[in-house]
């Protein structure tokens, strides 16, 4: 059932500013309309009016909009005015709106998202556009913006609808094959063609995932972790990167003792850039708190950038390293960092340094650190500079396609034994899982 209240709010932020902005929804906007400016509003008409309090005094002067519903943002009758900026004006205006309620046309003051989840209830918006329109709010920087405009225009879902047709098509396949058993059918032929749909439908799925993966991580920030030995520049590297003195620095090991995040926007890409506690066997229980904390982050990285000093790189120091590799996250990346080479301008990538990527720096001069943020900015995303196939999204978008995937792994096995039953249950489970 619609609501029968109707809802009142301001939708520019408070401040200094040209216009001012306060938006109405619900049964009584055309009538609150008529009420404060005392004229008739055409739909879809901008009517530019004086706006009148509940005692017929002038507050402000402006234009109003009136939308009738369902053709509408929210779905509903709505309202729109717009006055002047500034605190008082759009105050007086919200004000005068609520004075204006009685028992016939109830008129209250909107909950915080409300005029998102009307268009919800109402069908304007499917969930991922309502989550979109909080992200485009919530946005740090172009490329997150642009993600999240493209999921409010509904082409996060439409990706996703158009993978639930696929499965459907490929189960009406499989469960045809089931009820006509008795037909002779080529085995092999029959082989072939449900694997060449299952590479069709997977291929898809991990482009979504690494659209959404991608998007992501440009919502929340890349989580980028500065891992290494004591002294090796971490705290250094963490200052030139952020362009400002944020961490402490100092020859003596064991200074930084817990994690440090700062927030960074780089080429409009948004990261959380966090120096750590320098990895050695510490005997004070303070630092080997840090160090636990270190292996944490670790775990929640993105991106670990693993500084060495080029003058203490050796078997102690390529050992930690393999430390990091194996303890890094799924999907997380590791670099290698060779930090201070301003102290010996010949050290020289050696046949070790391809793989992994290793980029030679200097915190202190300056030295390869255009080179170092321009790789990290393309592992974001390179081939997706302009969010040209970004989502805004949310981890449980991510958690439900990894379901998806896991599902169509033990669908493809069945295929090779065989079993069609057992192959239409795990396609029938990833289609439930992407109605989530």
């Amino acid at each position: 059932m619609p609501p029968k209240d109707t809802i009142v709010a301001i939708a520019t932020g408070e401040g200094q500013g040209a216009i001012g902005i306060v938006r109405v929804s619900g049964p009584s906007s055309y009538w609150l309309g008529q009420k404060l400016t005392g004229k008739h509003l055409a739909e879809r008409r901008a009517v530019f009016s004086v706006f009148l309090s509940d005692k017929g005094e002038p507050l402000d002067e402006g234009l109003a909009l009136f939308f009738r519903g369902p053709r509408s943002f929210t779905g509903e009758d709505s309202l729109e005015l717009q006055g002047h900026g500034g605190r008082a004006a759009p105050r007086a205006l919200l004000q005068a709106c609520l004075n204006f309620s009685c028992s016939t046309n109830p008129i209250r003051l909107a909950e915080p998202g409300e005029f998102t989840q009307r268009a919800f209830l109402n069908n304007r918006l499917d969930l991922v556009q309502a989550e979109a329109v909080a992200d485009i709010i919530e946005a740090q920087s172009s490329r997150s913006l642009r993600a999240a405009v493209r999921s409010l225009s509904g082409l996060f879902s439409k990706t996703i609808h158009h993978l639930q047709a696929q499965l459907i098509d490929f189960r009406v396949l499989v469960e045809a094959h089931l009820d006509f058993s008795d037909e002779e059918i080529d085995g092999l032929e029959l082989g072939q063609s449900l694997n060449q749909r299952m590479a069709v439908i997977r291929r898809a799925v991990d482009e979504v995932l690494e659209s959404v993966g991608s998007g992501l991580r440009l919502k929340e920030g890349c989580r980028v972790v500065l891992l290494g030995s004591p002294n090796a520049g971490k705290s250094s590297l963490m200052n030139a990167l952020s362009h400002d003195e944020v961490a402490i620095v100092s020859d003596q090991p064991g200074t930084t003792r817990d994690r440090l995040t700062e927030e960074l926007v780089v080429q409009g890409v948004h990261f959380l850039l966090t120096d750590t506690a320098g990895l050695r066997d510490a005997q004070e229980p303070v630092e080997q708190l840090g160090i636990e904390r270190t292996w944490q982050s670790l775990k929640a990285a993105d991106l670990v950038l693993f500084v060495e000093d080029v003058q203490a790189r050796g078997s102690e120091a390529e050992a930690l390293f393999r430390q990091c590799l194996q303890n890094a996250p799924v999907g997380a990346k590791v670099w290698r960092i060779v930090n201070k080479v301003d102290l010996m301008p010949e050290a020289r990538a050696s046949s070790e340094d391809i793989e992994p990527p290793t980029f030679f720096v200097s915190a202190r001069t300056g030295q390869g650190l255009d080179v170092l943020g321009q790789a990290i900015v393309s592992f974001v995303s390179t081939d997706q500079a302009e969010g040209a196939s970004l989502f805004a999204a949310r981890q449980r978008h991510l958690d439900a396609l990894n379901r998806v995937k896991a599902q169509l792994i033990e669908a493809q096995e069945h295929i090779r034994l065989d079993s069609l039953e057992l192959l239409a249950e795990h396609l029938r489970l990833a289609q439930d899982l992407l109605g989530e």
